[in-house]
């Protein structure tokens, strides 16, 4: 990379009221460029009553990725895009408090093909007094171009008693995935691949050791430095190696 060059933030200029969003990440799907949210809050009220999401869903074109379009209400509100279960539609409604609710956050999604791709997710039940989040595993949801709503494939791809594995490369068939424990600004990861075609099999990821790839989750060695958020990993032709970026928490430095 020689430069960079800002050309303008990523938002739905349309939409009738300002859409608040974080958690971005995104995927070319055909010739679109499908953009996910993570939590989402707006001030006028959706037709379901809701002023929030915790996740959502535009797509930019290849040529404008950053001037986004997408289904609204009529009241300019956007609506799930990775849905919840019965179970947790209905908990949801019932809750009158906004920090007890279930949580549905994407990750990062992986192309199957030039139209469809599958996208990880992190799942949470939120409590109040003290606002904690208590850990329910990894989802997988399907995504085709032009979607107005995910496809949910594998709610628990990853337990909530196991290590919350996410995608963080492609190379060839494999997709390599990462969980990382954090102890102050320092983190070490554990790598996973798994075939790109079995993503959502459980049974079919595999965990590195240290020496070698296998089959036990429990025997995966954290001992890539790495972190939770802010981190990458790709392939680099040139160096026939994988080139690994990331940042501590709250450092300006990139390793």
């Amino acid at each position: 990379v020689q430069s960079v060059e800002k050309i303008g933030p990523v938002k739905n200029t349309t939409a009738p009221q300002t859409l608040y969003r974080d958690g971005a990440s995104s995927v070319k799907l055909g010739n679109k460029i499908l953009w996910l949210f993570g939590d989402t809050l707006f001030t006028e009220v959706s037709e379901d009553g809701t002023n929030a999401r915790t996740n959502t869903a535009a797509s930019g074109t290849t040529s404008s990725p950053y001037i986004l379009t997408e289904p609204l209400d009529a009241n300019g509100a956007p609506s799930q895009f990775i849905p919840y279960n019965s179970a947790e539609t209905s908990y949801n409604l019932a809750s009158s408090d906004p920090n007890d609710r279930y949580v549905i956050w994407p990750t990062e999604a992986v192309n199957i093909d030039e139209n469809t791709a599958y996208i990880y997710y992190l799942r949470y039940k939120s409590t109040p007094n003290p606002t904690t989040l208590a850990q329910l595993g990894v989802g997988i949801a399907s995504v085709m171009t032009n979607s107005a709503i995910a496809t949910v494939i594998n709610e628990a791809v990853f337990s909530s008693s196991e290590a919350q594995f996410r995608p963080t490369a492609v190379k060839d068939q494999f997709v390599y995935l990462r969980d990382c424990h954090q102890e102050g600004f320092i983190a070490n990861c554990a790598i996973a691949r798994v075939v790109k075609n079995q993503m959502a099999t459980r049974s079919s990821y595999e965990f590195w050791n240290g020496t070698t790839w296998q089959p036990t989750i429990s025997q995966a060695a954290y001992n890539v430095p790495g972190s939770p958020s802010a981190m990458t990993i790709t392939w680099s032709d040139y160096l026939q190696k994988f080139v690994l970026l990331s940042a501590a928490g709250f450092s300006k430095n990139i390793t």
